[in-house]
């Protein structure tokens, strides 16, 4: 593989040249593990590579795990992609074609990110949501109790964490982008019926269940 530079101008997708450089050593450490060329790598060697990783004498995690697996894929990704010509150059030169070689059914499963995650990283339990929703209204009371303008803002922005907490498990980069008409400023076409600040509290304020 050619010596990249010692500073990373220039790359796409703003990848740095210490990522580039890990990635290219795992696929180094794979090539030399296989003892084959990269046209060809099969599937099965893969399932080697990650196997005797994980069963070492120093297993490591399956995040790291994961992130070797990607790192092949993406090399093989490059090779077979037609606009870098490797295909039919390894087709001229070798009589054979480089192929992708990680799938779904041979690599960590990239969507379940809680088997490789810290026991310190897990979901929330119920009653730990219920205990953090409690929290924040409770952040209201005193506020409300002095006669302090800042308590409308934070039952605000209390009401607000417990509509976007679910949705944000759900659709992490849409949590925040999702445009809901009368959301941010009041419907002018809906007539609403003047009350006081107590009576409004009263009326809309209430600890949030599960």
């Amino acid at each position: 593989m050619q010596e990249l530079p010692a500073e990373g101008g220039g790359l796409v997708f703003a990848v740095t040249t210490a990522t580039i450089e890990t990635r290219c050593r795992l696929v180094r450490r794979f090539q030399q593990f296989s003892g084959e060329f990269p046209w060809q790598w099969r599937p099965a060697d893969i399932e080697d590579f990650l196997a005797e990783r994980r069963s070492g004498d120093k297993p490591i995690s399956l995040t790291t795990l994961r992130s070797g697996s990607n790192s092949v894929a993406m090399f093989c990704a490059y090779l077979t992609h037609p606009a870098y010509g490797w295909t039919d150059f390894c087709e001229r030169t070798f009589s054979d074609i480089p192929s992708q070689i990680c799938f779904e059914w041979n690599t960590p499963e990239a969507h379940d990110r809680r088997r490789g995650a810290s026991w310190t990283a897990r979901i929330h339990t119920k009653k730990e949501l219920q205990r953090l929703f409690d929290h924040l209204d409770d952040l209201v009371d005193p506020e409300h109790a002095a006669g302090s303008k800042r308590w409308l803002p934070v039952y605000r922005d209390s009401i607000a964490f417990k509509l976007c907490y679910p949705t944000w498990l759900r659709l992490v980069r849409k949590a925040w982008s999702v445009d809901i008409p009368g959301c941010v400023a009041p419907n002018a076409a809906v007539k609403r019926a003047p009350c006081s600040r107590s009576s409004a509290r009263t009326a809309t304020f209430s600890r949030t269940g599960l």
